[in-house]
């Protein structure tokens, strides 16, 4: 009896379309800011030297078309993106102000997917250089995995990563739904099938979840949750590419580990993010095998960013 009446009388919940509804000639300011700590080390040295960058931007999104089935055309435009690197024991802290003046045409479904773009800038867009730059107290390395450790300060930054807010799901979702986006990759070795003991380059899955209606800041909106998560020792891959010559490889272990974790908080009549918070945590190390003692090189990686409609 009570197990019917509590199955009789619970809730339920019914299937919600997360859509962007876009309004004509509507107009939207956001403001970004990242928090990016980095502690580095390099043999001999066995302390960690700290350094953090806070980047900053603003910019604009203005919708100018509409189009059949949601789907609308939406101007972005910033003007410059703001570095400020902090004090280290050789430097104080300094700003760089980075001009972009990007005026991108964007056509964007309800999905918030791009179906095409235009660059109409005054001005070459951001370099992808300086976006790799993120974090460059790092060592340097060979410019494989120079890159790897690029991708993991750009995803742990988030710069660019949720501006134009989640991509939001084909059909009605529930509590508890998820959907995936590939934002990265990264190599693995595989475990089972024909290819197991191979090692490859394989996708950085974002892993979306839908939580469901919630109260942010005294109003109602509607919760979701983004991750993405990646460990894996990089070493085996820089083998295969060496082919004949592997025995030539020096590196005992590379460990790449980063998880990030962003909650997007959706204005429940427009789905238009309301506010958008990220954290990440990442760790990088490099093992000679000829080197006894651990890692001749490690980074550490904490960030904070989020995102805010003025």
């Amino acid at each position: 009896m009570l197990i019917a009446s509590l199955i009789l009388f619970s809730p339920t919940v019914e299937p919600v379309t997360l859509q962007r509804k876009f309004q004509a000639n509507e107009t939207a300011k956001y403001e970004f800011t990242s928090r990016i700590q980095l502690d580095h080390r390099q043999a001999p040295v066995e302390t960690f030297i700290p350094t953090n960058e806070t980047v900053t931007y603003t910019f604009t999104m203005k919708v100018e078309k509409l189009k059949p089935d949601g789907i609308a055309d939406v101007r972005f435009q910033r003007e410059k993106i703001s570095v400020r690197m902090g004090e280290t024991f050789d430097a104080p802290p300094k700003t760089e102000e980075i001009k972009t003046n990007e005026n991108l045409l964007l056509t964007l479904s309800p999905t918030n997917q791009i179906l095409a773009a235009r660059d109409e800038s005054k001005k070459p867009p951001l370099q992808a250089e300086w976006l790799a730059g993120i974090g460059s107290a790092a060592a340097p390395v060979q410019d494989i995995i120079s890159s790897w450790i690029a991708q993991m300060h750009q995803l742990a930054g988030f710069v660019n990563f949720f501006d134009r807010g989640p991509i939001l799901p084909e059909h009605p979702v529930e509590p508890g739904a998820t959907w995936e986006e590939t934002v990265g990759y990264a190599p693995v070795v595989v475990e089972k099938g024909a290819d197991k003991g191979k090692a490859l380059n394989a996708r950085i899955d974002y892993k979306y979840t839908y939580k469901g209606v919630t109260d942010y800041e005294g109003k109602s909106v509607y919760h979701i949750q983004g991750t993405y998560q990646m460990d894996t020792d990089a070493a085996k891959y820089i083998e295969e590419l060496l082919q004949d010559q592997r025995e030539m490889s020096p590196f005992k272990e590379i460990r790449l580990q980063l998880k990030g974790t962003v909650d997007y908080y959706l204005d429940r009549n427009t789905c238009d993010a309301f506010r958008i918070r990220a954290e990440a945590e990442g760790y990088f190390s490099m093992t000679l095998k000829d080197e006894p003692g651990g890692p001749v090189l490690e980074q550490k990686i904490r960030s904070r960013a989020g995102l805010v409609r003025k």
